[in-house]
């Protein structure tokens, strides 16, 4: 789902945080291996992620919160990371090696 501009948020229920983190940071490293070709030339496109839990008493508002602490961490770092809210705070997910092929995609 979108949430605004250029945030958008998925969700995956069935997963741990752990593994959401996991699978996000492939997605992340998919997007920074792929260039875009338009008409304009080429176009990088990388991504900053933010993974949380969601709680039994969280609400709407602590979700969000803890995902904005979350990202304003990823893009503090440099951005194009994937951090993950654990216990307290955010923690960066350590990039696995991944054996992912650059590739182009003309628009």
């Amino acid at each position: 789902a979108r949430l605004m501009g250029k945030q958008f948020a998925i969700s995956l229920p069935n997963q741990s945080p752990q593994a959401t983190a996991e699978s996000i940071e492939q997605i992340r490293q998919q997007i920074e291996k792929t260039q875009l070709q338009t008409t304009r030339g080429e176009l990088q496109v990388t991504v900053s992620a933010a993974v949380v839990a969601v709680q039994p008493d969280d609400t709407a508002a602590s979700v969000l919160e803890r995902l904005r602490s979350t990202i304003r961490e990823a893009k503090s770092y440099g951005r194009n990371r994937t951090f993950l809210w654990e216990d307290k705070a955010p923690t960066p997910v350590v990039p696995p090696e991944l054996a992912i092929e650059p590739r182009s995609v003309r628009l």
